[in-house]
């Protein structure tokens, strides 16, 4: 009997061993890769994690790495670093920095979702992710997902060092406060951040936001009935991957809808407007509550309603379903006085969004761009958040100087920061090179170096250290920074094998 369930446990060796599915690997290996990092993706959906309040996750991620047996540490502004030791064999290999950031674009088609407390709820058919009603966080939890599972996982490298930012979505403060140090001797980075299988990303844009503010000046409303106007069914997305669709704006689209009644010559008082939660995320929906008087009530309705289905028309190829809504409520207890309330309306509608300049050299490629992602006006504060993108820095300073401008005439007080450094591409990237040529090896298929309209958190570990060699990779995502976020399951574990393979050679290298 004992040689008999010897012999059958050989023979299901020998029939797992031939059972492959991706190059070199068995099904049961895929399967526990798929499983191990969407368990981790799973338990980073659990933790909010929106930008600015990553405190839960970086005490999870930090206990976690510790728990591991890693040395762990975070640093001043929460980013969490850990490293793996070497394979025993390969402690004089190359350094490699494996790279993710634990924050997400949380948004919702609910406008009183609160991403502060609030889980993400995972939706998952044969092959998708989706979230419930909101974005999934896919960018970048499941790239954190692949990192944690490598860590533990990974066949054979050289020393890994592991670094985990916070605020990448909203400032990209993380990288901007991590210590140099951190990557000195570092000799590759590969980032986990970017979302087609089969592409890999060589170089990006750099970003600048900008901040317009101003203090409200309130005052008792003389016209006799409120209306709230609410706009939905837009797309939205991230303001870089997806600005070239041309996609409407649900801030700008507000702003240009209240011009359009001051055109048509119809008064009104403005209570609030409330649209945005990310700078870097297209807004896809807005509410504003007007006064109007009681008599043009019918022809408000009309002329708004007309006006979306207008630009319904006009985006029916990106924006088919815009609706909008006008109810009758309570009236409000104080306005914006006149001028103010002009001024807000007018920087909406006014100033620059969508595609600025297409790329000379590169075709398709979108060269310069800005987006309105928040605008919020109440009776607490008037804010609009700008994010302007550019792989030109004249292109990039022409557009801050006209958002400056044009905030400072309607009177908002405004501060500018560079989020994000420029990436530019190297032709003579080892690391490239070499994941372009595990890529083929493993599918048959060319490994595509994309230009990305987007920033990722490379260009800043250029400026800190110019000698890392870099790409970024990550698994098939769709429609990130909006409710529509799609994560393709099938996708994860071809992009973890091509990062496990290529450690495996970096560690082969003098």
């Amino acid at each position: 009997m004992r040689i008999f369930k010897q012999w059958l446990l050989l023979l299901m060796a020998a029939y797992l061993l031939c059972s492959v599915t991706t190059p070199g690997f068995t099904a049961e290996t895929d399967d526990a890769v798929q499983d191990g990092i969407l368990k981790n993706f799973e338990k980073l959906a659990s933790i909010p994690r929106p930008s600015h309040h990553e405190e839960k996750v970086g005490a999870f991620l930090l206990e976690w790495a510790q728990s591991q047996g890693f040395k762990a540490w975070q640093d001043n502004v929460g980013n969490v670093i850990f490293d793996v030791p070497a394979t025993p064999g390969y402690e004089n290999a190359p350094v490699v920095a494996l790279q993710a950031h634990m924050d997400m674009v949380a948004v919702s088609n609910n406008p009183n979702f609160d991403p502060i407390n609030t889980p993400i709820t995972i939706i998952r058919t044969n092959d998708t992710l989706k979230a419930d009603g909101t974005s999934l966080g896919a960018d970048d939890g499941i790239g954190l997902s692949m990192l944690m599972y490598y860590a533990c996982h990974g066949k054979q490298h050289g020393p890994v060092r592991c670094i985990v930012t916070v605020n990448e979505e909203d400032g990209m403060t993380g990288i901007n406060g991590l210590d140099a140090s951190v990557v000195t001797n570092v000799n590759y980075l590969i980032n986990l951040d970017a979302e087609s299988l089969g592409e890999a990303i060589v170089s990006t844009a750099a970003g600048l936001r900008t901040q317009a503010v101003q203090s409200p000046l309130r005052t008792h409303p003389t016209l006799d009935t409120a209306l709230l106007v609410e706009l939905s069914g837009m797309q939205g997305g991230h303001s870089g991957i997806m600005i070239g669709a041309g996609k409407l704006n649900a801030a700008q689209t507000t702003g240009q809808l209240l011009t359009y009644l001051s055109e048509q010559n119809i008064p009104y008082e403005l209570d609030y407007i409330n649209c945005g939660t990310s700078p870097n995320a297209i807004p896809n929906q807005a509410e504003a509550l007007l006064v109007v008087k009681k008599q043009t009530v019918p022809r408000v309705k009309e002329l708004l309603i007309q006006r979306t289905a207008e630009l319904a028309d006009a985006y029916s190829a990106s924006d088919p379903d815009v609706t909008i809504s006008i109810k009758p409520t309570k009236l409000p207890q104080t306005v914006f006085k006149g001028n103010q309330a002009q001024n807000i309306v007018n920087y909406a509608a006014l100033v620059f969004d969508g595609i600025h300049t297409m790329s000379q050299t590169v075709d398709g490629l979108v060269e310069s761009s800005s987006n309105l992602g928040v605008f919020r006006a109440n009776k607490d504060e008037i804010v609009a958040s700008l994010f302007a993108r550019s792989s030109q820095k004249a292109l990039l300073d022409t557009i801050g100087l006209q958002q400056l401008r044009l905030a400072q005439m309607c009177g908002y007080s405004v501060t500018q920061k560079q989020s994000s450094d420029p990436w530019p591409a190297d032709p003579n990237s080892k690391l490239q090179a070499l994941m372009r040529q595990v890529y083929f090896d493993q599918t048959g298929n060319d490994l595509i170096l994309k230009y990305l309209h987007a920033g990722l958190e490379c260009g800043t570990f250029a400026r800190l250290n110019e000698k890392l060699d870099m790409i970024a990779i990550g698994p098939e995502i769709h429609d990130v920074h909006s409710v529509k976020e799609t994560l393709y399951i099938s996708s994860v574990v071809p992009v973890y094998h091509l990062l496990d393979e290529t450690l495996t050679r970096l560690s082969q290298q003098d």
